[in-house]
């Protein structure tokens, strides 16, 4: 799909030049500070884990964001750490249950995401297709993203993890899993995500870079150098240059 292949780009980018910032300051701790680019987001509001239970805001701008957040994630709960159906606040839908209705309202919503930057419908969008057929696990892959894009990366983590409970072998759902919990400071959960990603795809040249990062940071430079040669061999480019060097600085250790 043209916003998974999009945003999938942009979260290289983004823990490439992470790393990248670290490495050229010198950084040698047992974790990678990334900068979140959710955090960078004026628009972006701190909610609870549903989509109803904000506390309001006395600054009028704030409530008009917080009501229209809302609006967007009407229909689910998110307070059990999995996405579920907000019976106390449906949506009245057409075609419930109908997968082409949840393809189409998908479709929408990666429109939204990759051409016009609208976080807010493409949430609306992807709720609306879960809501429509719960039990396709791709339809959280764009509810997850959008939500990391909006500020949301806890109700993110829920969206991940139902697509991984419906279908535990999906490589996607664990990469941005992955890419969430690192981005949470969760380095080991992170890993181990990653290392999901590996066993499921060998040739996830992606995964053996970020891979190869993450361990460096936990002073483990063996297997640093391991994933960093199985990157090279499969034709990642997302390892910062002045990586290497580093690398090799531990070599032996």
């Amino acid at each position: 799909m043209i916003a998974m292949n999009r945003n999938r780009m942009l979260a290289s980018v983004g823990l490439a030049a992470a790393a990248l910032v670290g490495l050229l300051a010198g950084c040698q701790s047992t974790s990678i500070t990334s900068v979140d680019k959710r955090t960078a987001d004026p628009n972006v509001e701190h909610a609870p884990q549903t989509a109803t239970a904000d506390a309001s805001p006395t600054n009028p701008i704030q409530q008009y964001k917080q009501k229209v957040l809302r609006e967007a994630m009407q229909g689910l709960r998110y307070d059990t750490g999995r996405v579920r159906i907000d019976s106390d606040h449906p949506r009245n839908l057409e075609g419930v249950g109908t997968l082409e209705a949840a393809r189409a309202k998908y479709r929408q919503g990666e429109f939204d995401l990759a051409y016009y930057n609208n976080f807010l419908g493409a949430i609306r969008k992807f709720s609306d297709a879960v809501i429509i057929k719960p039990d396709e696990p791709t339809f959280y892959l764009g509810l997850g993203k959008a939500l990391e894009y909006k500020g949301r990366p806890e109700q993110a983590e829920a969206a991940y993890r139902t697509a991984l409970d419906l279908n535990p072998e999906l490589v996607e759902a664990h990469a941005l899993l992955a890419a969430n919990l690192y981005a949470a400071g969760k380095y080991q959960n992170a890993i181990d995500e990653w290392n999901l990603v590996v066993s499921l795809d060998p040739n996830n040249g992606e995964a053996h870079g970020r891979l190869a990062l993450a361990y460096y940071y936990q002073n483990n430079y063996a297997l640093s150098q391991e994933h960093l040669e199985q990157a090279d061999r499969l034709g990642y480019d997302g390892i910062p240059p002045q990586f290497r060097p580093l690398l090799a600085s531990h070599a032996g250790r």
